[in-house]
């Protein structure tokens, strides 16, 4: 019933290697073939189908063999699981798996396998693990890869699948593994993770996902290992407190923003985190696990600042916080209106007084230079050419006084005042 013969040194990777398998086509009663991780080389034999429908196990993977699948291998009926992980396989997968709709568990990682992942793959609703990574598969991921309900793993990374992830994958409650790095998806992350509640790996870097990070991840309570990294995610870090099992965060190069959750520090199985080369701000903790660099990565922030010194980030500077700041903006416009108010008040004040200030000293100066009248000076309040003519002796050159410009003054007596006077003679 079982032939188990892995982990040896059988073959010389070479063609005839596998040439034993055509002598097995006559036990009938063979349910298990297990071969892996030996020496074989050439490719698989056609006889191969021909074995036993009771087979439900067939395990070549960790060879050099190489070739296709044989496309009758559908023949199996029995099969359960078909190992073939691990050789130089190459072509599309043939569309008689279509027929194994016992299979459980199809793994055909590390090969150099091409062309689409089949729709097909949808209708082994009983399939529980799906190893495909590290081909060259291309195209989209089937949408009907959420008819296989009992799934357990799905690892598709490593291809060259593009277009966005489907919803469907999330409907699949039973995941434990979803994993599907290095290729070109695009889109955002579905809200639907959240349902994936058994999910203990989430691995999707090295693709072209964006938008923010859905808050839904947060109720994954069973995640361990989230691997983020090399998208262009943006936004926060979604509340993921009730993550306390997780051991590895790798959130690197994207464009996230906002600060690091003080939270994640209280992580107590956490073995590594990593938020290299995002837009995080603020100070990073230095509590818990933050105090272990082996364990925090957080370089290429420009505005981080703070955390233990091996993570070589910038100190941090005393803020003030938001409620006082706005308080004090406040405080600052009613400080520059009573400034204003005060400078006017004292400019009133300054004009004020300059302006009693002059007219005191108009008055003081109209006290001591007072202007004189004709009666304050005694002289008469009208007087004659002729009385000014006899005065100085018909303008006589001996009364004269001075001339000028402005004409010729000369003194004068005025016997009626007793008085000596000068008369200017324009």
């Amino acid at each position: 019933h079982y032939l188990e013969l892995a982990r040896n040194s059988l073959g010389s990777y070479s063609f005839g290697d596998l040439e034993f398998l055509d002598a097995l086509t006559n036990c009938t009663h063979l349910h298990l073939l297990t071969v892996a991780y030996n020496r074989l080389g050439g490719a698989l034999p056609t006889s191969i189908v021909n074995m036993s429908t009771n087979l439900i196990g067939l395990s070549l993977g960790g060879n050099l063999i190489s070739g296709s699948i044989p496309h009758n291998i559908g023949n199996l009926l029995g099969l359960q699981s078909l190992l073939l992980e691990e050789n130089i396989l190459t072509g599309p997968l043939p569309t008689s798996l279509g027929k194994l709709l016992g299979l459980e568990f199809l793994s055909l990682s590390s090969n150099k396998m091409t062309g689409r992942i089949p729709s097909f793959i949808g209708n082994l609703t009983r399939l529980g693990r799906l190893y495909l990574s590290n081909n060259s598969f291309e195209g989209i991921v089937p949408l009907n890869l959420g008819n296989c309900s009992h799934m357990l793993e799905l690892r598709i990374g490593y291809n060259m699948l593009h277009g966005t992830i489907p919803r469907e994958i999330m409907q699949i409650s039973t995941l434990v593994t979803l994993s599907m790095e290095r290729n070109s998806l695009t889109g955002s992350l579905p809200k639907d993770v959240g349902r994936l509640e058994y999910l203990t790996q989430l691995s999707v870097w090295g693709n072209k996902l964006s938008g923010k990070i859905p808050q839904t991840l947060g109720n994954c309570l069973a995640m361990e290992e989230l691997y983020l990294q090399e998208n262009s995610f943006d936004g926060g870090i979604p509340d993921i407190r009730r993550l306390v099992g997780v051991k590895r965060v790798d959130l690197s190069k994207n464009n996230l923003s906002g600060s690091i959750p003080e939270y994640l520090a209280n992580f107590s199985l956490l073995e590594y985190l990593n938020l290299s080369v995002n837009n995080f701000k603020g100070k990073v903790p230095t509590e818990e696990k933050f105090c272990n660099a082996t364990i925090v990565s957080a370089f290429g922030n420009k505005d981080l600042c703070g955390g233990i010194k091996e993570l070589q980030l910038k100190p941090c500077f005393a803020q003030v916080p938001l409620t006082k700041t706005k308080h004090s903006s406040l405080l600052k416009k009613v400080v520059i209106w009573v400034s204003i108010g005060m400078a006017l008040l004292t400019l009133l004040f300054v004009a004020s007084f300059y302006l009693c200030w002059l007219r005191k000293r108009k008055k003081n100066h109209q006290t001591n230079n007072p202007t004189p009248s004709s009666l304050e000076l005694g002289l008469p309040s009208q007087i004659s050419y002729g009385d000014l003519r006899d005065a100085t002796d018909g303008f006589s050159s001996s009364n004269l006084i001075g001339s000028g410009s402005f004409g010729t003054v000369f003194k004068a007596f005025l016997s009626t005042e007793n008085k000596v006077v000068a008369v200017k003679v324009l």
